[in-house]
């Protein structure tokens, strides 16, 4: 029994380690760019041997790979569900349920999700990963979900438009910038205050040609 305890001792710390490695590696990744950071230093900031966080990740190209894919699967759950939405849709018009998917992704980003969106903004200049990154989890993945949005509210005839993808897309790379403006506000890069006002603009924007062109 000592013994099955103490095994499950250690699997609690080694996963506890390996979390504090991805928090560290983003924060890092985020604000000193990823080709400027070494496994040394990753190890030093979380205060273990580099030895020991080998034990964790082959190399920082894993440990960015990681990060990746889990901004690829926890991305998603910032938004409301479908089932969501289908009940807000019995009470909201698509204006409010656009505002309300952007304070449920504000309620819900965590510190990792934050700087790996920041790392896919900044290193899709120079990093195959980050750029393919970019387009499919910031721009596509998005635009599928606002667009199964639009689809529900037209099953429902809620309103008239139709073949919006165009629109949807322009709206998540909009979405994207003024997300990145909220990301450097909150390290004091600008004002929280207005990067919230100019999201809210942007969906109020996007509403009102959706509610004037019928496409």
């Amino acid at each position: 029994m000592e013994k099955e305890e103490k095994i499950i001792t250690k699997r609690k710390k080694g996963i506890i380690t390996k979390n504090q490695i991805l928090e560290t590696a983003a924060q890092m990744f985020a604000f000193k760019g990823y080709d400027n950071v070494s496994i040394r230093v990753i190890a030093k900031g979380v205060g273990v041997k580099e030895s020991s966080l080998y034990n964790h990740f082959k190399c920082k190209k894993d440990i960015l790979d990681v990060l990746l894919k889990e901004f690829a699967v926890r991305a998603q759950y910032t938004r409301p569900t479908y089932e969501q939405l289908e009940k807000m849709m019995s009470i909201m018009s698509l204006e409010e349920i656009l505002k309300n998917i952007m304070f449920s992704v504000g309620r819900n980003i965590d510190a990792i999700l934050e700087n790996t969106a920041i790392i896919i903004q900044s290193e899709k200049f120079r990093n195959q990963q980050a750029a393919e990154a970019y387009y499919k989890y910031l721009v596509i993945e998005p635009a599928a979900y606002y667009q199964n949005l639009i689809d529900m509210m037209n099953q429902k005839e809620m309103i008239k438009y139709k073949n919006v993808q165009k629109i949807i897309t322009q709206y998540c790379y909009t979405a994207t910038a003024v997300s990145q403006e909220f990301f450097m506000a909150k390290q004091g890069y600008g004002s929280i205050e207005e990067s919230v006002k100019r999201m809210l603009e942007t969906i109020e924007f996007f509403c009102g040609i959706l509610e004037t062109k019928n496409i």
